[in-house]
């Protein structure tokens, strides 16, 4: 199983230390990545899909909520936990309402923290789950169709073939070749000659 891929966003460097050393030691599998600013974590995006982002929301230039709408555009599915001050709740309903997964309070509360990540990487990893479950439904759902298309070409083949015999034995011997469309089941051929050829032999 790969480690998961984290990345923590935050123009604090002292926070961004703890908040690093806290994931690395208390949660196992995973690989975290620190930088200081949006601006930063926007190349960072382009190169690779992480399992989780956690940013703080008001930073120097790019705000967290921006780089929230970039997540949004490139990685739809990957989960975002928003930081953000105790007292500005407005901007916690604000990144909810723009799709952040979660929002921690300052100060953070380290538990808090881990079990909110923790959680997310969760939902990320049962979404790639599903999200391949999809793909492999798609991928058998082509083959059938395949499988189908190839019969038919095979079927169509075939009755080609036996409609140039049929009309081989018409033009050899006289007669006409009668078509047998029964409900439910293949359309027969046969052929009736003046000296009456059956299925079973000839007739004299």
């Amino acid at each position: 199983m790969n480690a998961a891929q984290i990345l923590l966003v935050d123009d604090d460097p002292m926070l961004l230390q703890a908040l690093s050393q806290t994931t690395s030691l208390r949660m196992s599998m995973v690989e975290v990545e620190a930088v200081d600013s949006a601006q930063t974590a926007l190349p960072l995006l382009q190169n690779r899909e992480y399992d989780s982002i956690v940013s703080d929301i008001k930073m120097p230039g790019m705000d967290g909520l921006a780089l929230l709408a970039q997540v949004q555009e490139r990685h739809p599915d990957t989960p975002v936990i928003l930081i953000t001050g105790y007292s500005d709740h407005q901007l916690a309903i604000q990144a909810l309402r723009g799709g952040a997964y979660d929002y921690i309070l300052k100060p953070i509360d380290r538990d808090d923290f881990v079990a909110s990540l923790s959680r997310a990487l969760h939902t990320h990893q049962l979404h790639q789950q599903v999200a391949e479950q999809q793909r492999t439904l798609e991928r058998y759902a082509l083959s059938l169709e395949h499988m189908v298309e190839q019969r038919t070409r095979e079927l169509a083949a075939a009755n080609k073939a036996t409609e140039e015999v049929l009309q081989a034995l018409v033009d050899l011997h006289g007669g006409h070749i009668e078509v047998q469309n029964e409900p439910g089941s293949e359309k027969k051929l046969s052929v009736v000659m003046p000296f009456t050829i059956s299925s079973a032999g000839i007739r004299k």
